[in-house]
């Protein structure tokens, strides 16, 4: 009895580590790694783009481009771009683009778009834009722009401008 119980273990095992790689293989399939000008994994349609001081990274579809010191994260049919010391993340159909020291964030269908020491942060259907050491954000299909040292942030459909 005792025997078959660790042979059943054993099964149940060897079954569980069979489906988990399965999952692995296919969430990882789909992915481009280019860090400091080279990239070191490309594997599907995914692409990236990197100099020699930056990180992109793509995954499932989604295009990530990082130059002058900054990090692009793209992931799910996505856009990512950051130049000059920025950041940009995009998730799930959204685009993010940073720029001259900026972060940009955006996750389920939005854009976020920063320039010159700024933030923008769009979540849920919404833009966010932000310029000129301002910073931005949008929420649930609204739209924030923030220019001019100044900070808008607009929810549930809101419009919002600054100045």
């Amino acid at each position: 009895m005792r025997r078959i119980w660790l042979l059943t273990s054993l099964a149940l095992m060897l079954a569980a580590a069979v489906a988990l790689s399965g999952v692995a293989q296919a969430q990882g399939g789909e992915v481009c790694v280019s860090s400091k000008g080279d990239t070191k994994v490309l594997k599907g349609t995914s692409s990236c783009l990197s100099d020699s001081t930056s990180l992109a990274v793509a995954l499932k579809g989604s295009y990530a481009e990082a130059t002058n010191n900054s990090k692009a994260r793209a992931k799910n049919n996505s856009y990512a771009l950051a130049r000059d010391n920025s950041k940009a993340t995009a998730t799930n159909d959204s685009s993010a683009i940073a720029l001259l020291n900026s972060q940009a964030s955006s996750t389920d269908s939005s854009l976020a778009y920063s320039v010159t020491n700024s933030e923008a942060t769009a979540t849920n259907f919404s833009t966010a834009v932000a310029a000129s050491g301002s910073e931005a954000t949008a929420t649930n299909g609204s739209g924030a722009e923030a220019l001019d040292n100044c900070s808008a942030t607009a929810t549930d459909g809101q419009v919002v401008e600054c100045p």
